[in-house]
């Protein structure tokens, strides 16, 4: 596993995702549960890290799909 995939599985938003996507475990809050269905349809696990997805929906891109690392708050302050 990479150190990527450590921080974003130690970032506290980002675990909600992660156990749901890799175990259907949810947070017990419906409000909390509710946001992470949500946001995790557009997300995806490869080589154990956390890949947002995007699917455009302009008619001239309905093919197009593209690919971001998530980036965990620990490292955003890097990265900017």
């Amino acid at each position: 596993m990479s150190s990527i995939a450590k921080l974003q599985q130690s970032d506290r938003d980002l675990r909600l995702i992660f156990d749901y996507l890799q175990e259907d475990k949810l947070p017990l809050s419906q409000k909390a549960a509710r946001k992470t269905i949500l946001e995790a349809s557009d997300y995806l696990i490869a080589d154990g890290s956390l890949i947002h997805t995007r699917v455009y929906k302009a008619k001239w891109t309905k093919s197009l799909i593209s690919y971001q690392l998530v980036i965990p708050q620990t490292l955003i302050k890097t990265v900017k």
